[in-house]
């Protein structure tokens, strides 16, 4: 299964979400692949890899070796992850700034199934593909949506945030309606259940869209200070989670929160990946 994370509004947690997404699925013993897609590069340098250090390959040379061959998938992956115990290597296609220049390549006519193309031989080879988008909409974030199956977007329980995803469902009925069947899921995130402000607009969001299974809404993440945290040490939040179970004996409460909430979103997935099946 191939996961967007998307929105176009930033500050909504999609880089958390996709990597720790990537983690927990990891931390299941999924074969998982990351693709970073915004030129920031926040998810590869989360994973402590620089897309522009010495002969580090990326998202950028597949994009642009597409049509030649000159750079194949096993070239471009980068292992960010080994394999440990039960868990499998976690593997990256690394963002850089090239990523800006292939843009304008991808805004051409029959170019929004270039990453498609290039993402063919890794559903064959991994349980969950995993790509990060950036905070706009361009012509990568497009070929994001044609080449997934499933549209995951990160919102914050505040008003401003939920105005951000109507363009998004837009983009997802226009792919739809060009023979793609993209599914939408709706994820709010840092939600605090104490303030009622959150219920009230997570009430909003599940009578607009409905909750899942039968809607689009997911159960909330809450709020875990542990993310940060984890992104300070460029720990993933699942290995931040037994870092500290292994050094305190009792772990970190926002860490093992954080990894349960994560997990319910896989699930989620799971379920619709078995529908699909049926």
């Amino acid at each position: 299964m191939i996961v967007s994370v998307q929105n176009q509004k930033g500050g909504v947690g999609k880089t958390a979400t996709a990597v720790s997404l990537a983690s927990v699925a990891r931390a299941r013993g999924q074969r998982v692949l990351l693709v970073d897609l915004d030129p920031q590069a926040s998810a590869s340098r989360w994973l402590d890899v620089e897309p522009d250090g010495e002969a580090v390959l990326g998202l950028s040379d597949l994009l642009d070796g597409v049509a030649s061959g000159d750079v194949t998938l096993d070239q471009a992956v980068v292992e960010a992850r080994a394999a440990e115990e039960d868990r499998p290597e976690l593997d990256l296609l690394a963002a850089d700034e090239a990523l800006l220049f292939i843009e304008r390549e991808l805004g051409g006519d029959g170019a929004t199934d270039r990453l498609r193309t290039v993402l063919a031989d890794a559903r064959e080879r991994y349980d969950l593909i995993v790509l990060d988008g950036g905070p706009a909409i361009t012509a990568l974030s497009a070929n994001a949506l044609y080449a997934a199956d499933v549209v995951l977007a990160p919102v914050t329980l505040s008003s401003i945030a939920l105005d951000g995803i109507a363009r998004l469902r837009q983009l997802v009925e226009l792919a739809n309606e060009q023979g793609h069947a993209l599914r939408a899921l709706y994820l709010p995130t840092g939600a605090d259940a104490r303030l009622r402000e959150t219920r009230e607009l997570l009430d909003v969001m599940r009578e607009a869209f409905g909750s899942f299974p039968d809607g689009d809404v997911l159960e909330p993440v809450r709020y875990s200070s542990a993310l940060s945290r984890a992104y300070g040490t460029r720990e993933t939040i699942a290995e931040y989670a037994d870092t500290a179970r292994a050094e305190t004996g009792r772990g970190d409460r926002a860490a093992d929160r954080a990894v349960e909430d994560y997990g319910a979103v896989l699930d989620a997935l799971d379920r619709i990946q078995e529908r699909t099946r049926d």
